[in-house]
């Protein structure tokens, strides 16, 4: 009633949701007799991040106030490679650690300091890749400042995404509706299966294509309002990855949900397409500072790069050397490596976690792949220096032998077994491989010795029987508790027990 302006805007739905809030908390305070508590949580009732927004309403009678100034001291004594990461001022800054360097510490003291200076919580937006680690920050924070009503922005990346695609309505601009889902791992394995079914697809061709559903997105071959032409296409085994693919995306959008890849593609199309989007954030993202930023792919690189385009804080902090996540994610390392050579970098390179053994043949590593042709760009070079006094002493902490052949190696390893069971005949010894394929090998090797083995798979625990029993005692046990009734009836979907429709 009363609209006269020709188009919606960003601005405009600000502004009417900040009505709205205002309206409620007026009849709040109108209908309290004494007291009005707020409490924030991480999700609201429906289950989505809770992103705040209230704060700015809410003035504290500080002769009411029953919470008394609480903010305790953190102080940390930094080494000298961790020195010039609190004496950021701004601008683009790379830390590359080494493990056991302290980045978590370091992070949090550098978050802290620039609350100290005054900078708005709601401009800091710390970036991590596991949900563990944001709800750790989020903790240390709170117990250090747990007088302060606002905390930074702190969330994963795909966390920060999807805010962007729910926040102020902006899903209406990619055709979403507002009650849309988030894929999880169970409905996944549910729709991979129901098309691997519906193709006739082989076990390991399933395997194959689900895997290559995150690739296909992330290398921007897939763009949702083009089709591609299957005329072109001779490879048999291309065209059927074709008609995996059309039918994936096909259930997402009939069941009204998208996955995580499409949470982050969504999120940059967003801030790429519509200008306005763009400033809101770029506007509020004043310090962002993101951790273990080696398992960053490229399209989570083009995020946090337009959102830190305008005012240029941007510090990075991560090990090229730990980037293990390659191997099942779309990680960049690559361009974290840029980030290195391109900014201002800080090495922290002193470790207190390793032993002298341990940094010892991780520098020997980077020496040796540094002076083969085939491996010199395998590692970043940052070497790993002790801690003075700090560091664990154990003798002959780690054992390393080059054996000539697979047989010589098998020898090897079942001779020290041997020896080990002669002086503690009833311990239990692991062998640990590098790749599934190996373990039908080794097994029979073993076994031809007149020694006992069993393999992960074997173990009761990972027995679906026994799967299916526990969990159905666990939600007799706690029949109450959301969490044991979630986690489990997971289980019980993936098994095929519950059905979901």
């Amino acid at each position: 009633r009363g609209w006269a302006k020709d188009e919606f805007t960003v601005e405009d739905n600000i502004e009417l949701s900040k009505d709205k809030t205002a309206r409620i908390l007026r009849k709040l305070t109108l209908c309290a007799s004494e007291h009005i508590y707020t409490y924030s949580s991480l999700f609201d009732g429906n289950g989505n991040e809770n992103f705040g927004g209230i704060e700015e309403y809410i003035k504290i009678n500080e002769s009411q106030n029953l919470i008394q100034d609480s903010t305790k001291e953190f102080n940390i004594t930094p080494r000298d490679d961790q020195k010039p990461v609190l004496e950021y001022k701004g601008g683009k800054m790379a830390i590359s650690a080494v493990p056991g360097a302290g980045k978590t510490t370091i992070l949090l003291a550098l978050i802290i300091k620039l609350l100290e200076r005054g900078i708005n919580p709601e401009n800091i937006f710390v970036m991590t890749y596991m949900e563990s680690a944001a709800r750790n920050f989020r903790d240390k924070i709170k117990t250090i400042r747990s007088n302060s009503a606002q905390l930074p922005n702190i969330s994963t990346i795909h966390g920060l995404a999807l805010r962007i695609i729910k926040e102020n309505g902006n899903y209406e601009r990619l055709g979403l509706v507002s009650d849309f889902e988030i894929c999880d791992d169970t409905q996944r394995t549910r729709i991979i299966r129901d098309i691997s079914e519906k193709l006739k697809l082989k076990k390991t061709e399933t395997e194959e294509f689900d895997k290559c559903v995150s690739v296909f997105k992330m290398g921007g071959c897939y763009q949702k309002d083009k089709s591609f032409d299957k005329s072109i296409i001779t490879n048999k085994k291309l065209l059927k990855f074709f008609e995996f693919f059309e039918l994936y995306q096909n259930t997402l959008e009939n069941e009204n949900i998208i996955d995580y890849d499409d949470i982050l593609i969504s999120s940059v199309k967003l801030l790429e397409d519509n200008p306005d989007i763009l400033k809101y954030y770029q506007d509020i993202c004043h310090y962002i500072i993101e951790d273990e930023a080696q398992d960053s792919s490229s399209i989570q690189q083009r995020l946090i790069n337009l959102l830190s385009a305008k005012h240029k804080n941007l510090i990075r902090c991560g090990d090229i050397n730990q980037a293990i996540t390659t191997t099942f994610s779309n990680a960049d390392v690559e361009g974290f490596r840029k980030f290195i050579i391109e900014n201002n970098n800080v090495s922290m390179n002193c470790s207190q976690r390793c032993t002298k053994d341990v940094y010892e043949l991780a520098n020997k590593l980077l020496v040796w792949a540094k002076n083969e042709p085939n491996y010199k760009s395998a590692f970043f070079e940052i070497y790993m220096n002790p801690v003075e006094g700090k560091n664990p002493v154990c003798p002959n902490a780690i054992q390393a032998n080059i054996l000539p052949s697979v047989q010589d190696e098998k020898m090897f390893v079942l001779k020290e077994i041997k020896k080990i069971l002669k002086n503690e005949p009833k311990c239990t010894i692991g062998i640990l491989l590098r790749n599934n394929f190996q373990v039908a090998n080794w097994i029979n090797y073993v076994n031809n010795s007149g020694l006992k083995t069993i393999t992960r798979s074997e173990s009761l625990e990972q027995k679906s029987i026994y799967k299916v029993i526990f969990a159905v005692m666990n939600m007799i046990i706690k029949p109450f508790d959301n969490n044991v009734i979630a986690d489990n009836y997971e289980l019980l979907a993936e098994t095929g027990l519950f059905k979901q429709r």
